[in-house]
This record gives C-alpha cells, structure tokens and sequence, in this order.
C-alpha cells in the first residue's frame, strides 16, 4: 500500500484548476476530480496531482503514472481517501484525462522514501523544514502498512525524557538512544552510518533497551507488535525482507530483535545469515535484481541484538571475519558487574522490575523526541550550515581524540571509533537541542567504556576460537 503525504499548502483556486485542466467538463464518472499538476520525484517517476472534495473538505493526492492501470491498487487507496474512483469505468476515463492534460510549467518535487530531501526531512505523517518549501511525498510501504505506520507519536516529549533520565548511568542504554538520533546526522555529514548489536545472556535486558532507544522515533499500531517490540522488528525474516525493512527506514533507525529468530533456526545459518547482510547493510545498496530498473539504496544506522557476539557466531559456522566485519557491526557486550543490561537501576529492585518500568515508559510516550530533534536540526541547518557542521565535526574530533587511547594490540579500531564518534556527536547535538537531559563528559565515558567492552569480548573470541582450534591436535596425540 502506498502513503501519500502531501505538503500543508492551501487548495489551488477553482479558476486556477480551470485554467489547467481542460477535460473535466467533459467528465461524466469523474468530473469532481481535478488535476492540478505533474511532479517528479529524484528518480524520475512521474506523479500527477489530483484534487477532489470529501465531506466538504478539500484533499489533494499523488498518483504515480508508472504501469497505471485501472486494476492498479493505487485507486484504491484514493478511493478509501474519499476520490470515489470505485468503477473501471470512472477510472478508464480519469487515466484518459491524465493522458489528455498538457503539462503547463514546471514539474513540483516529489520525495519517495524518508530522510532528507534538499533541506527537508521526510517523516510519512509531516515533513521538517524551515524553508516553507513545499515538499510533496510519495511513500510505498511495498504493501506492509507497519513499515510507516509506526512512525507516529503519543504523549509528551516530558513524558518521554524520562526514559533519557533512567537511561543516565547505563552504558548501553546511552548508547542505544545516542544511536538513536544518529541517522540524520550521519546523513548530513556524509559518513557511514554505526551499527551496534548488544550481546549477552537471554532475559537480561537486551530487548529493553531496544525498545527504549526505538521510542524516539515511535511505536507499532498493532497492539501485539507494540507490546512486544515497540518501534522495533523482528528477526523472523528473509535477508531480501530485512534489506527492504532498511531501505524504507533511511536516515532514521533499523533496529531489530533476537538473532536468534533468523533464517530458520541453528547458530550455523544465523551465522552464515548475519555475516552476509553486515555487508550488504554498510554499503546500504539493494541486492542487485534483473526485474529492477535501478537499484535502491538507504543511509540507516542499525542497532540489534544477539546472544552471541558476531565473533562467536561466525566460528560456529567456521566462517573468517576481520576487522572488516567487526568495524561494519561492532558487537558490544554487557557491562562487567552490571545488573543483566543495566549499571543502575534507579531504585527497582531487579532487571524485570526496571525494564517493567521502561517498557510502560515508552508505550505511553513515544515518537516525539525524533520530532523535535528534527525541527531543531533542520532550523538550524537552514540557518547556518556551515556552522552547524563544524560544530559536529568538533564533536567527533574530541571524542576520537579520547578513543584513540583505548589499546586494542593488533586491531585496527579506526572503522569503530568513527562510527562512535559520529554516535556521540548526534548524543552531544541531542543534549544541546535540550532532548537529552545528560552531559557531554558522562556521555563520552559512557561510549568509551562500550568500546572498550568490545574490544574486550573480540579478544575473548578469538582466544576461544585459538582453543578450540588446537583441540583436534590435542585428541590426536
């Protein structure tokens, strides 16, 4: 099913209308829709803008011209708008008066996936910016209504800064909700997007945590998948499914739960699964199809979780990864001495009870930290760009500059501490917007000590898989 989200730009005058559209005089299914224009999107698909009155209200749509026909599911979506385009008749005669219609100026802009577009950021239920540009949407759920169903919002932005207050003192929690806000920035800085899975033990937290971070951007609609994953999905999925999942979340956040659901089943093909799709996920193109005119592509970080480490996963299917791998998914354990997922929990008395806490949190407030982190980001973006990215990349710079120290003997970390970098300085930009009720300095400790925690559990990998490895020499003698 496809979205339409057109810009709040008042209905154009009747005479206006008019003046465009010759044919609907002559309309006898269809004479209370009018066309109103033709736009284009950056990949050159042709839209048409029609407008019709329902219940004494005007609405105005998009309907892509690509392989329309009157069997196109696209009417009926305009349909249930309220168009009235129900017969094959009515829409015969509208696809004929589209034909009809002589294009008259210029083409508007139509944005088809979310994320930026020029100075905008594309939400599908609003567009951000501070220009007062109209931007015109377009978004094809590719039949999967909870792709942008769950980008929504409930209660307040108050309400939800008080997951942000729990979240002080617990590493990976900060890290989660940092990540969180990274897309846009990554995006506007042009840099690889950071993809984090928290690894540990079953019933420690891990998904908690995911959901928390996922509440920055909203909740599921249906009832069942929000009480269980929030904003998130899940990992019971084909890679092609999963590649789709992140391609429609451009620049805003992938995160998905329990490796563990993937590919059937068995550590070896999880495994096998997951070592394939780090790669294509980083470079962020769509596995190559014949039937595709172009491939698509997407700018999204991604954050999971696995009770294996990527490390661990890959030497039971006997596959070799490197720094390579380990720099495009960085696997980050849970705190040494921590409560399952959490350093601190803030008065409960165990984990169930603290993400109990954080879970009613989040299904009550939701959706509106990304909200207001965007129209913040995109006033000031438009107001001074330059100065907007200097003062991220000042951010990066101070933490790479502390990151650099950690001692990693025979790893290169480089790949880790950009993407880490670019995680703190979305955190920092967070903080400074007034979203994010923490300090700079906890913050940095905060990453630090998750990378640390990294480096740590890859050695402890790779020592196991040094035993393992002599093992079969040790039966022998």
């Amino acid at each position: 099913m496809t979205r339409l989200t057109p810009s709040k730009t008042p209905p154009v005058a009747p005479g206006n209308i008019a003046e465009l559209d010759r044919t609907h005089e002559g309309a006898k299914h269809t004479r209370h829709v009018h066309i109103r224009g033709f736009g284009v999107s950056p990949e050159k698909a042709l839209f048409v803008r029609l407008g019709f009155s329902y219940r004494g209200k005007q609405r105005t749509r998009l309907l892509p011209l690509a392989n329309l026909t009157p069997t196109s599911g696209e009417f009926d979506r305009l349909s249930a708008d309220g168009a009235r385009l129900i017969s094959p008749q009515a829409r015969r005669e509208l696809i004929d008066r589209i034909q009809a219609t002589p294009e008259e100026g210029g083409r508007f802009a139509v944005a088809t996936r979310l994320g930026w577009h020029r100075h905008a950021f594309v939400l599908p239920d609003r567009v951000v910016g501070a220009s007062g540009k109209k931007v015109w949407v377009h978004l094809d759920d590719g039949g999967r209504r909870e792709r942008f169903g769950r980008y929504r919002t409930g209660g307040t932005l108050d309400g939800w800064q008080e997951i942000a207050r729990l979240a002080a003192g617990n590493s990976l929690m900060e890290l989660g909700l940092c990540l969180a806000f990274a897309g846009p920035v990554a995006a506007l800085l042009g840099v690889e997007q950071p993809a984090i899975m928290l690894v540990g033990p079953a019933e420690a937290g891990k998904s908690t945590a995911l959901v928390a971070a996922g509440s920055v951007w909203g909740r599921h609609a249906d009832s069942n998948m929000a009480n269980k994953l929030g904003f998130c999905l899940p990992f019971n999925a084909t890679d092609n499914d999963l590649e789709d999942e992140a391609l429609a979340a451009n620049h805003t956040l992938l995160a998905v739960d329990e490796t563990r659901a993937a590919a059937g089943g068995g550590e070896r093909k999880i495994a096998e699964f997951l070592v394939g799709l780090v790669m294509r996920w980083e470079l962020g193109f769509e596995k190559g199809r014949q039937t595709a005119d172009a491939r698509r592509s997407a700018s999204v970080p991604v954050l999971l979780t696995s009770n294996l480490s990527l490390g661990a996963l890959a030497k039971k299917a006997e596959i070799d990864i490197d720094d390579a791998h380990h720099g495009r998914l960085v696997s980050v354990p849970l705190p040494d001495g921590a409560h399952g997922a959490f350093e601190d929990l803030h008065g409960e008395a165990d984990v169930v009870g603290f993400s109990r806490r954080l879970r009613r949190l989040a299904a009550k407030h939701f959706g509106h930290a990304s909200r207001g982190f965007l129209r913040q980001l995109a006033e000031w973006r438009a107001r001074d760009e330059p100065g907007l990215l200097a003062w991220l990349e000042e951010r990066r710079a101070i933490y790479l500059a502390a990151a650099h120290r950690i001692d990693a003997p025979g790893r290169r970390l480089d790949r880790i501490h950009e993407k880490m970098a670019t995680v703190y300085a979305a955190g920092c930009l967070a903080i400074q917007f007034g979203i994010l009720p923490w300090t700079r300095p906890r913050l940095r400790e905060a990453l630090l000590s998750c990378t640390r925690g990294h480096v740590a559990l890859a050695a402890r990998d790779q020592a196991d898989a040094a035993r393992r490895q002599a093992a079969p020499l040790d039966l022998l003698r």
